[in-house]
């Protein structure tokens, strides 16, 4: 019985790191277009900015009042990939390690310690 629960634990293991290399894909592709989609939004304005008048207000409003909210939604549903991601992946990217933070308190220690004693 527990060799069984152990296969099915490891199993379940190999494809949250296949969801994860998936997920990690369409992180990077979905960021990518939010980069491109952002890098056309501001040519539209600076194009906006150059034509004046009316047209100009025109494009700009559109691209404030419609493009921009979808991209904010999008990249937002996008970062939750990634987050995800890493959460399948077994990372531990967003939290401090205690180890190297205690590594390196020592050695604060020891410098300033030794800057004392000078």
């Amino acid at each position: 019985m527990k060799e069984k629960f152990k296969r099915v634990i490891r199993n379940v293991g190999v494809g949250l790191k296949k969801a994860s290399a998936v997920m990690k894909l369409v992180f990077g592709y979905g960021i990518l277009a939010a980069l491109v989609v952002t890098v056309c939004m501001l040519l539209g304005f600076l194009t906006a900015f150059a034509i004046g008048g009316n047209t100009a207000a025109l494009i700009s409003e559109f691209l404030y009042k419609t493009v921009a909210p979808i991209l904010i939604y999008a990249t937002s549903i996008i970062v939750l990939f990634g987050l995800l991601a890493m959460y399948f992946g077994g990372e531990v990217a967003l939290s401090a390690s205690k180890n190297s933070t205690k590594e390196k308190d020592a050695s604060l220690d020891k410098d300033c310690n030794a800057q004392r004693k000078d």
